[in-house]
């Protein structure tokens, strides 16, 4: 049976969403409750400025009540729709099952069964996209209706700036731009690390906050909201555009200073990785390189390439291999295929990560690999980090509505794939994962059945160490039973440059396109 054949089967098999006809009785119940306080406040005729604050406070309880009301009852159309959803699943995949080859001569039936398996995935696959997708965008109408129906306190009795938020959240927002500007950098990095376990909560507070206190906290609080998982990405772009600009002047003060010492071979070299930072520093103040997370210190970058303007419809988590360093960012290279993906790709947003050390990597020099260092992208404890980060990375973008129903797709070049299936063992869950030369999975790992497997590869140096065994404990992308799909070797210009097939494989080389064009597919199908 085919993937998403199996997919499908699957989906048509989930059971009914039921309790519709409860919300709509609660819903008229709140209302009836509502109105009746509505009644209560015109009979009682409130006077004085007791009185005044007696009526505002019951004024806000029943706009509340009603804000509640009116989900209650538009959760039963939002759970008869899924629930055609699923029967539109059903049906198409009995009608598939009960589908069979026409008789035929011996000697084509195998053809004949095989033309049918392929037309079947085929309509499988285009339903349960549809499905799927529309499935997702009814979660995200029914996200905050839910938030609404199982909050602690009414959503409509505080005023903007008041909403339900953690303590230090709700406090942060009334604070003055001097009293936030008297809060260190370490505090406020220290208060994003622990707000960011709860990203729905700090997407929420940020609905609620007018304009001016959101102006207020990007211009005086960019080090906490550059870091706060939940924000939508564009406002962590904006608060990291100020803090580059930070960076870039504590750079040219140090700049500064090295360059009256007396020179030395040390001191150039120090120089140079500071220019070439500065440069990249600057393009992120000019807004060409857009910033999710930078922290040069910590060896923390996530680089936000495409459009953030528009509806994201295909969210891509990019994930280089081994040996990258931050002066990778800082030079261009390690962005390439995110910038060939997004193009004519107005809905496609790609966040390239390097969210903590990876195997190999030195940053004390703008140089080449260092090649002794390789055997540390096998060591199973080289994603401990990384992957927590990496899942911790996609629960905060998820936690914006409008990126809900995108399709999440994670792709892994070389040690790059050891990192995304580690992130799934930490939470995280993807619709494609696709393996550039992927290196290994962990040990343990399983690939999801609602996730898609695929290898992309030329004849390189890692493919012939897996060949050998040698690469995490075989369990590798190309061998039968790993779960991933894949296809003979792409051609290389070279049979015989191992390295370079290697790193063709994450470029934008003219030899590369036929590999590139193949991948569009895989992600957009088109």
């Amino acid at each position: 049976m085919g993937e998403y054949v199996s997919k499908l089967a699957a989906l048509a098999g989930a059971p009914r969403y039921g309790m519709g006809s409860s919300f709509t009785r609660a819903g008229e119940a709140l209302g009836a409750v509502a109105h009746a306080a509505q009644r209560a406040r015109s009979d009682v005729g409130f006077s004085g400025e007791a009185g005044r604050a007696a009526e505002s406070l019951l004024e806000s309880r029943r706009r509340a009540l009603l804000t509640i009301a009116d989900g209650a009852t538009k959760v039963p159309t939002l759970i008869a729709q899924a629930n055609d959803q699923l029967d539109y699943a059903r049906r198409v995949a009995k009608e598939i099952a009960a589908r069979t080859a026409p008789p035929v001569r011996a000697e084509a039936a195998a053809a004949a069964k095989a033309s049918l398996a392929r037309t079947n995935e085929q309509e499988a696959k285009r339903a349960y996209a549809a499905i799927v997708k529309e499935l997702r965008a009814l979660a995200a109408e029914l996200k905050p209706l839910a938030a609404d129906l199982t909050s602690t306190s009414f959503p409509g009795s505080t005023q903007p700036g008041q909403a339900k938020a953690p303590g230090s959240l709700r406090a942060l927002a009334q604070l003055t731009p001097a009293q936030l500007a008297a809060l260190s950098t370490s505090q406020l990095v220290r208060l994003a690390a622990m707000l960011s376990k709860d990203p729905e909560k700090v997407w929420g507070w940020w609905a609620t906050l007018t304009e001016v206190q959101r102006a207020t906290l990007l211009t005086s609080a960019a080090p906490f909201l550059g870091r706060l998982d939940g924000l939508p990405p564009a406002v962590r772009v904006a608060a990291n555009r100020t803090n580059a600009a930070t960076a870039l002047a504590a750079n040219e003060a140090e700049l500064a200073r090295l360059r009256a010492l007396p020179r030395s071979a040390e001191n150039a070299n120090t120089i140079a990785l500071l220019e070439t930072e500065n440069e990249y520093l600057q393009r992120a103040v000019d807004g060409s390189v857009q910033l999710y997370l930078y922290d040069r210190d910590a060896s923390r970058v996530v680089e936000v390439v495409g459009d953030l303007s528009q509806t994201p419809t295909n969210v891509i988590y990019y994930n280089p291999g081994t040996f990258t360093g931050m002066p990778d960012f800082w030079k261009g290279g390690v962005q390439t295929m995110a910038v060939t993906l997004v193009q004519d790709q107005p809905g496609a947003i790609v966040f390239v990560t390097k969210d903590g050390i990876f195997p190999g990597e030195d940053d004390t020099n703008l140089g080449g690999p260092n090649m002794t260092r390789i055997l540390e992208a096998n060591s199973p404890t080289s994603t401990v980090a990384t992957a927590e980060r990496l899942a911790s990375l996609q629960h905060g973008i998820a936690a914006n509505p409008e990126y809900t129903y995108a399709n999440r797709t994670a792709i892994g070049h070389s040690w790059g794939l050891a990192n995304v299936t580690a992130s799934e063992g930490a939470g995280a869950h993807y619709d494609q994962v696709i393996s550039l030369s992927g290196a290994w999975m962990p040990e343990g790992w399983a690939p999801d059945p609602t996730t898609s497997y695929t290898d992309f590869s030329y004849p390189d140096a890692l493919q012939v160490a897996q060949e050998f065994g040698a690469v995490g404990g075989n369990n590798v992308p190309r061998r039968p039973d790993s779960g991933f799909a894949y296809d003979p070797y792409y051609e290389a210009p070279s049979a015989f440059d191992l390295i370079g097939n290697h790193n063709l494989i994450a470029s934008d080389a003219q030899a590369n396109y036929a590999l590139i064009d193949d991948l569009k597919v895989e992600i957009f199908g088109q």
